[in-house]
């Protein structure tokens, strides 16, 4: 249930984005650092199945972080767990988020976004929601706030209602996995709030936002 809830809530940050055809996913304008950090993360994701020592080396370990092994916190996002079903879906996720938020962000501040939401889930996991559902490795975490931080830029932006009301839906998913003690429901709410405080000290570019959202915008533009 909570998967298909994260799917759900997936689809409507994709939608508060900007994202209304699957040609809107495209991922031939993604940059090159973008291209080249998701064939990294894809890359080592199906290595660790053929060596399975990449799982020791990189994946996060609440014990071993406390025990000054912090970069676990990051390298966690490129060794997927929860099988291979998972692992396919997370790295789908991450392919279809990526283009729509450097579009909403440009490259250097998706990047951004993405490596500060996977800090804050790998440091959740670890000291709050030890052993709570989600918690495993992988790159959901950051994927999931990667896609929330376009709620949050939109929080800001004043989007038309059909646009507010996915990103209610967004919210409102997130919350609920947080009381059901998910930490994916934790990473989507961060990325919320990563968002809307990125939008308010260095908002995207007018020509960024999502055509449907400029008539309504109140974020002053960048210059």
């Amino acid at each position: 249930m909570a998967s298909v809830l994260l799917a759900v809530a997936l689809v409507s940050c994709l939608y508060v984005g900007g994202a209304r055809t699957l040609a809107d996913l495209r991922f031939d304008d993604v940059s090159r650092a973008g291209k080249g950090l998701c064939a990294v993360v894809v890359a080592v994701s199906i290595a660790q199945w053929i060596f399975p020592v990449l799982g020791t080396w990189f994946a996060r370990d609440p014990v071993l972080v406390r025990d000054g092994q912090w970069w676990r916190v990051v390298t966690s996002a490129f060794v997927q767990s929860g099988g291979v079903v998972a692992t396919v879906l997370g790295l789908a996720a991450l392919v279809v988020v990526v283009p729509v938020a450097e579009r909403a962000w440009g490259a250097p501040r998706a990047a951004l976004l993405l490596v500060a939401g996977q800090v804050v889930f790998g440091l959740a996991s670890t000291f709050v929601f030890t052993g709570a559902s989600g918690a495993g490795t992988g790159v959901a975490g950051a994927v999931g706030a990667l896609a929330g931080s376009l709620v949050g830029v939109a929080a800001l932006s004043g989007p038309p209602r059909r646009t507010a009301v996915a990103a209610i839906v967004a919210f409102a998913i997130g919350l609920g996995l947080v009381v059901a003690d998910d930490v994916r429901g934790f990473a989507l709410l961060a990325g919320i709030l990563l968002g809307a405080a990125l939008a308010t000290v260095s908002p995207p570019r007018h020509e960024r936002l999502p055509q449907a959202w400029r008539t309504a915008q109140r974020v002053p533009p960048q210059v």
